[in-house]
């Protein structure tokens, strides 16, 4: 499978007997922002009902209390446009309200573009925010879900690009019928996985807050880990 730092500001300060056993520190925070669709094609065999779930446990696991309110989560849907559904907040706080992916009664079609810029904009307004601007934020993370291909508006090549250079971005095809390449080609080098059923999804996106667990308690940005895993 496949997943640098942002700003910094205050250093992290660690305690480590190495990756596995460091203390979490509560200057060091991290941005996860969640792309998901929810074009037409997600009412189908549940995958909206196990994108909802595999969301929730990504949460549940950011919002572990070893992680001492250190990530901040916010989720976008988009079908033929997208929609901010949770801005940054608290993935401790996320866990109590979290919105289920909803498909429209008319579904729509995929403009993964939109999606892209939308985060990318999000980013760039919680970068220029002076709050908590003591604290050290590692390069964010954003995650775009899909189970088709991109099919409504301008190519996502720029948007992914732009985005690209402000966060990570991992690429997840939900489904036989999503179009890896395509994903492939919008994600950070190495950071796309495929997920064949709801099942390999919920269980990915557990695996994927466990990486995150480790590597932001070491201060550290999850690409490496998360490239040098295979699901």
């Amino acid at each position: 499978m496949n997943p640098q730092t942002a700003s910094g500001r205050t250093p992290c300060t660690i305690i480590s007997n190495g990756l596995r056993h460091a203390q979490v520190t509560s200057q060091c925070l991290q941005r996860v922002v969640l792309i998901l669709d929810r074009s037409g094609s997600m009412k189908e065999d549940n995958k909206a009902r196990d994108a909802s779930a595999a969301t929730a446990g990504l949460c549940q696991e950011l919002a572990l209390p070893v992680n001492k309110a250190g990530f901040e989560v916010a989720v976008i849907h988009f079908s033929n446009r997208a929609k901010l559904i949770h801005p940054f907040e608290s993935a401790s706080t996320l866990v109590g309200h979290l919105q289920p992916l909803r498909v429209s009664f008319f579904g729509g079609e995929t403009d993964l573009t939109a999606g892209l810029e939308l985060a990318c904009e999000l980013l760039q307004t919680a970068e220029a925010s002076p709050a908590r601007a003591a604290l050290r934020y590692i390069k964010p993370l954003t995650v775009v879900m899909s189970d088709g291909g991109h099919n409504h508006g301008p190519g996502p090549a720029p948007a992914a690009k732009k985005l690209k250079e402000i966060a990570d971005v991992l690429a997840v095809a939900f489904g036989d019928d999503a179009d890896q390449a395509m994903l492939e080609a919008i994600a950070t080098e190495q950071l796309s996985v495929r997920c064949r059923t709801g099942a390999d999804l919920r269980c990915y996106f557990a695996q994927m807050g466990r990486t995150l667990t480790v590597t932001r308690t070491a201060g550290t940005s999850a690409t490496a880990a998360l490239t040098h895993r295979q699901f």
